[in-house]
């Protein structure tokens, strides 16, 4: 079939053929949202049902509670099957985009900033020496077939590429495509090891430089997201399934030696605009520490402090700061699900608005959380809604998130993010007094707010805004 770009696709994409921003001359795109700031979305897997009204449910949802970003996954190996005959062509016959278009379709109707994350390659795309025990699509996928795959994609979501259901429109413009998921799992990325050392660092580098050049060949502006590492391997997969720790993956793909962060010589230097992690702290509370090489919440600070070290020394491409994304994390609520340790409705409520605070502080510019909304037909239960649509407290929390953090025996500094424009009062509640508002601001919406105040013991912290209020943190002595 034979594509029909408007004459500015056909220019971006020369243009971008004479730039080949794998140079480190290129500058990066300018990032999602405002450094000062942080974004928030979903990571949903339905946003990807072939049922239109489940879509729609869920990202209706979303949008209610204030997303901004909906990361939506597809998978390669659905798309294409078989070989194309012109593989970096969107319009050959042998690709298969239904369900891939509807989606970001739904999402930009919504007013959803698009994070497309690929993975599970076809086998035809796979590399040599496969292991007959790796799971379908893992193995070494071909940088080449990746580059043009990645090409492919770009064309297809440039915002200028004709929509095949609606004559004279074109699909919607993806801001940013995520190469792979949790490469530091062998369960989406193989081999792993060998010989006990680390293997997937260096193999996942070329195929991630493959598709950043596929997407730039064709959208300068787009961002590229390398990264979304699992945040448990320390156990490099004693339970049978291999893996590395996510910081020592990090450290192996940024070329930095050890703990002390050493910079050193970078074989090949990795190419991306957005470095993403996903630090999930599964039953422990946010500010818990990591064993070893894993890498949570409270990590990501570690993450940002690792990537501005590679930056400096010239390991990434292109040259300039980039930003940091969470692009998933979660907590089970319990109910709907039972077991030990499973936090309380309140616990994962009070986690989630404590997490997106941690990330602020360590300047994470996006957040998103896995799950919308509950599904009994998954093992996850980590939305902000039940199953049947009804909310839990977690809403609000990820609405109107509202955090104290003492910083002595007698001051607390109150953080919390606008859910609308308005003046915004924040309150605190000393013993068994009433709430006193201690500032007044005008806010934007999504704007993050903060005051320090006179807090010596344990007292409740809470903000109302424009007829919402926050649900209330309980501030502890410590």
């Amino acid at each position: 079939m034979e594509i029909r770009w408007g004459s500015r696709l056909r220019r971006s994409i020369g243009l971008a053929a004479a730039l080949v921003c794998g140079a480190s001359a290129c500058a990066l795109p300018a990032p999602a949202g405002a450094a000062s700031g942080i974004d928030l979305g979903f990571a949903e897997p339905r946003f990807n049902s072939s049922d239109s009204a489940v879509r729609s449910e869920w990202m209706n949802r979303a949008v209610d509670v204030g997303s901004q970003w909906a990361r939506v996954g597809i998978g390669w190996a659905g798309i294409a099957p078989s070989p194309p005959v012109v593989p970096t062509d969107p319009g050959s016959l042998e690709y298969r985009w239904a369900g891939a278009d509807a989606a970001v379709r739904d999402a930009a109707a919504r007013g959803q900033q698009i994070l497309i994350t690929v993975s599970s390659a076809p086998g035809w795309a796979e590399g040599p020496g496969r292991d007959p025990a790796a799971e379908p699509g893992t193995w070494r996928p071909e940088p080449d077939a990746v580059r043009a795959f990645a090409t492919a994609l770009a064309v297809r979501y440039s915002g200028e590429f004709p929509d095949p259901l609606n004559a004279g429109a074109t699909l919607p413009r993806v801001a940013a495509m995520e190469a792979w998921n949790e490469p530091n799992l062998s369960s989406f990325y193989a081999p792993q090891l060998a010989g006990g050392k680390p293997v997937s660092p260096d193999s996942y580098r070329q195929m991630l430089n493959a598709f950043y050049e596929g997407v730039h060949s064709v959208s300068p502006s787009a961002q590229v997201v390398g990264g979304a590492l699992a945040p448990i391997g320390s156990d490099g997969g004693r339970k049978g399934k291999p893996r590395v720790g996510p910081l020592e993956f990090l450290r192996e793909l940024l070329c930095l030696k050890e703990k002390g962060l050493k910079p050193v010589a970078c074989p090949v230097k990795a190419k991306f605009d957005v470095l993403s992690h996903h630090p999930i702290n599964a039953n422990r509370p946010p500010r818990a520490k990591a064993g070893a090489d894993d890498a949570g919440i409270a990590e990501m600070g570690t993450i940002v402090k690792m990537l501005r070290k590679a930056e400096s020394a010239g390991n990434v491409q292109p040259g300039g700061r980039r930003p940091v994304w969470n692009t998933e994390f979660w907590w089970h609520s319990n109910p709907p699900k039972t077991g030990r340790q499973i936090p309380s409705l309140k616990e994962q409520a009070a986690y989630i608005s404590e997490a997106l605070y941690l990330n602020w502080k360590d300047k994470v510019e996006l957040a998103m959380l896995y799950q919308v909304g509950d599904d009994s037909s998954r093992p996850f239960q980590s939305g902000v809604f039940f199953e049947d649509g009804s909310a839990k407290q977690s809403r609000t929390a990820f609405q109107f998130p509202l955090v104290g953090d003492r910083k002595s025996r007698k001051k607390v500094l109150i953080w919390g993010r606008a859910p609308v424009a308005g003046t915004v009062a924040i309150q605190v509640k000393a013993g068994k007094r009433r709430f006193k508002t201690v500032s007044r601001r005008q806010v934007a919406v999504a704007e993050v707010f903060k005051t320090t105040t006179r807090l010596k013991g344990k007292g409740k912290l809470r903000a109302k805004l424009a007829g919402q209020k926050s649900l209330t943190w309980k501030q502890g002595k410590k």
